[in-house]
């Protein structure tokens, strides 16, 4: 049985412990789309994604994933438009892309993840803004300061939770790789590389011992060849990291902070525990079998809590839910005693279902205090390679001209 009185302040030695493992599988999910707003510059309609060309004439669906040999990435960006949303978005390849033989098309392997609605059209030139700080939009949430960020980004393809990454930009001009996130700026920078350099440097800093700069986040200018980004995995080689392809929103394009409707309440968490019961309280007990059963619609909540957690709350971990149940068997305060994740929506969103739940009536009436510790672990897709296994190498390297 469970008896209630806590003894001093906070659960008391006699509540009920219940451990409870949450698993969550994370490919491909993530808090819902988010819409951008914009300084200046109005966010594009569907009708401003760039068309599909050679192989995607057919229009059918089952074609979607299908990319003409002389692809440019705004074709690979309209590939993704043209995926979003319907069946065929998810992929279980673990690759970005499937590159032809001889001439043959190329294949959009990636697991679809778009990070805003509708697409973005994708910039003609990037070279003049890569030269500050960005921030990149995921499903997961954001990596970067969008205050600070000179260029916003939002994520095409399926990641991991990330506080920070890697961006890596293609464009007529060469290669540049810019740090995403990380609190000192630290990581690989430079700009306008020819690709076998740009390799070289972005494999020293990925396979630097003790280093991990999250997500490979890469993006290219509108009118970049395929074959210039294959020409760049293909140099890089095998990576250990995540990797997304991402496209650049218009310049002075703003991503959202969390909405105040989504911030937690001043009183999600609790420390010292659950207020000091009244005097006059009386104490009331459980059935442990009992309570056991009636709290699987607090896992359930607690999974899409995780589900809709930002990058801090992605990565799962232990927290200390406290709970009092009156002698009805509503929970008349619940809180978070320890955290060990540290995402406070997260927190205020288990504690949001906390509250709801109706639990059973204690026997003699009156309080328990429980205390719930929760392990929420989701399960994290292996690395997404940039390029599928067997992948032809057709493709040699092309200096840039002049």
């Amino acid at each position: 049985m469970i008896a209630g009185r806590s003894r001093h302040r906070g659960v008391g030695r006699s509540a009920w412990r219940i451990a409870c493992m949450l698993v969550v599988p994370c490919t491909a999910c993530g808090g819902p789309s988010a819409a951008t707003t914009s300084r200046g510059s109005p966010m594009a309609g569907a009708d401003d994604v760039p068309t599909l060309r050679g192989a995607h004439a057919s229009g059918s669906r089952s074609d979607a994933r299908r990319l003409a040999a002389d692809a440019t990435f705004g074709d690979l960006v309209a590939a993704v438009a043209a995926l979003d949303g319907t069946d065929d978005e998810s992929s279980e390849a673990g690759c970005l892309l499937r590159t032809g033989r001889d001439g043959s098309p190329h294949r959009l392997e990636a697991d679809v993840a778009v990070a805003v609605h509708p697409l973005p059209p994708v910039p003609a030139d990037l070279d003049a803004h890569l030269e500050g700080p960005v921030a990149i939009l995921t499903r997961w949430g954001l990596a970067g300061d969008p205050g600070t960020a000179r260029l916003a980004l939002v994520s095409l393809t399926a990641s991991r939770p990330t506080r920070g990454g890697l961006l890596v930009a293609v464009t007529d001009e060469g290669v540049h790789a810019r740090p995403v996130g990380t609190p000192t700026g630290t990581g690989p920078r430079f700009s306008r590389l020819e690709v076998p350099t740009a390799a070289a440097r972005l494999r020293e800093a990925l396979g630097a011992e003790g280093t991990s700069h999250g997500v490979l986040f890469v993006t290219a200018e509108r009118n970049v060849p395929l074959t210039r980004l294959i020409a760049l995995f293909e140099a890089l080689g095998p990576v250990a990291h995540a990797t997304s392809f991402a496209v650049a929103l218009a310049p002075g394009t703003r991503l959202p902070s969390a909405s105040p409707a989504a911030m937690p309440a001043a009183d999600t968490h609790c420390p010292d525990g659950l207020p000091e019961p009244g005097p006059e309280e009386p104490e009331g007990e459980l059935p442990a079998l009992a309570l056991g059963g009636a709290l699987s619609p607090l896992r359930e909540a607690a999974v899409e809590c995780l589900r809709n957690a930002g990058p801090e709350g992605g990565h799962g971990g232990r927290v200390l839910l406290a709970m009092r149940i009156d002698a009805s068997g509503r929970v008349a305060h619940a809180c978070v005693m320890r955290d060990e994740i540290g995402d406070p929506i997260l927190a205020a969103c288990i504690v949001r279902a906390a509250r709801t739940q109706q639990l059973p009536a204690p026997r003699p009436a009156g309080f328990v205090d429980v205390a719930l510790p929760l392990r929420l672990q989701p399960i994290e897709p292996a690395p997404t390679r940039p390029l599928c296994a067997g992948s032809a190498r057709t493709v040699p390297f092309a200096p840039l001209p002049g």
